[in-house]
């Protein structure tokens, strides 16, 4: 709702939306139906927009999360992957580095100042797996 409500507005209505969770489903069910949802559009993306969290996060690609490595690779087999979030927040889905990273065009969207310290360090060298975001920035 929140999509179509702020961004899919005039021109940008034309745009096609696929929601990758469906929490009616059990978590193996809604993976594969996430999966066959974003098989079925046209990559590469023209535009992806991410945003980022205080800890280097962004596209629920969490530092050191388990299959974080997988998810990033822009070379990884599948569209879409499971993420155990941090801190036992409910799972979620996510594009892998496939989907994303082969983008057309990458905007990233960061707002006030304790994420604009993240974003610097994010820009110096040091592992991705500590700061995700590096994953878009080295692309």
């Amino acid at each position: 709702k929140l999509v179509r409500e702020t961004l899919l507005q005039g021109g940008a209505a034309k745009a096609q939306f696929c929601p990758l969770a469906d929490s009616r489903l059990t978590p193996e069910r809604e993976l594969a139906a996430a999966a066959a949802r974003a098989a079925h559009l046209n990559w590469p993306a023209d535009l992806v927009v991410l945003g980022m969290g205080d800890n280097g996060h962004t596209a629920s690609w969490f530092p050191h999360a388990p299959g974080l490595a997988e998810a990033i690779d822009p070379a990884a087999r599948a569209l879409v992957a499971p993420v155990p979030a941090p801190d036992g927040l409910e799972p979620r889905l996510t594009l892998t580095g496939r989907a994303l990273l082969r983008a057309r065009a990458l905007a990233l969207q960061i707002e006030g100042a304790k994420k604009a310290e993240v974003f610097n360090r994010a820009c110096e060298d040091g592992p991705v797996e500590d700061l995700p975001i590096r994953a878009v920035l080295r692309e």
